[in-house]
């Protein structure tokens, strides 16, 4: 390696579990980064700006789409090399912002090694989601149609009391957005976006997401 010369890679992967019965719904998912966003906000952190630190993490029904057979296709993750900071999920349905209470927070791991990780620990009690993104989330009015041709379609099966949702994306940004991420992209970037089979959250079930990004320089 040439003197000066600097190797950057981050990769991440999330554990979904219910926390009630202890089922492990999501084990390990390897997710997608979004290299040009995270070095913009990695930039934006070192400088002390509000935008380069993780606040919130974004949930989303439109990651997979089911053909007519029944067969789930799981979609591209909006990620890229470059700078893009109107990147989203394809259909945002609640986001969390992360307060740095117990179970929700982002906590740093620090090891004597090449790379460290920062933890993120997300809950989602039983009121979350509330009836209003519920009934976002059931909705099946996402259109595909231009993207894969009329025999596709968003999954939608979840019932009343119930939220799907098939991907997560952390953001960067300041403090107390309101709305969706997709309308304040000059106040927050999306730095992950995990794609997976489709997850129920019932009203009775309170769910932990467990996500690390590692971030390395070589």
């Amino acid at each position: 390696m040439e003197s000066g010369q600097v190797f950057f890679k981050a990769i991440g992967f999330a554990t979904i579990t219910d926390k009630t019965t202890g089922e492990v719904l999501l084990d390990g998912k390897k997710n997608a980064v979004h290299l040009g966003n995270l070095s913009g906000a990695i930039v934006q952190a070192l400088s002390a700006e509000n935008n380069g630190f993780i606040r919130y993490m974004a949930f989303g029904n439109g990651g997979t789409l089911i053909s007519e057979s029944g067969e789930i296709i799981y979609r591209q993750p909006n990620v890229t090399n470059i700078r893009n900071t109107s990147d989203s999920l394809y259909n945002e349905t609640f986001k969390k912002e992360i307060l740095q209470e117990a179970g929700n927070e982002v906590v740093p791991v620090l090891t004597n090694t090449t790379y460290s990780d920062i933890n993120i620990i997300i809950t989602l009690d039983t009121n979350e989601p509330n009836l209003t993104q519920m009934s976002i989330d059931r909705a099946d009015s996402l259109d595909t149609t231009t993207i894969l041709g009329d025999d596709y379609k968003t999954y939608s099966g979840a019932s009343n009391g119930e939220a799907v949702f098939d991907e997560i994306a952390l953001y960067c940004g300041e403090p107390s957005i309101l709305g969706p991420m997709v309308n304040n992209t000059s106040d927050a970037i999306l730095i992950t976006h995990l794609i997976f089979h489709p997850i129920q959250k019932s009203a009775n079930r309170v769910l932990e997401i467990d996500y690390t990004l590692r971030i390395q320089l070589t």
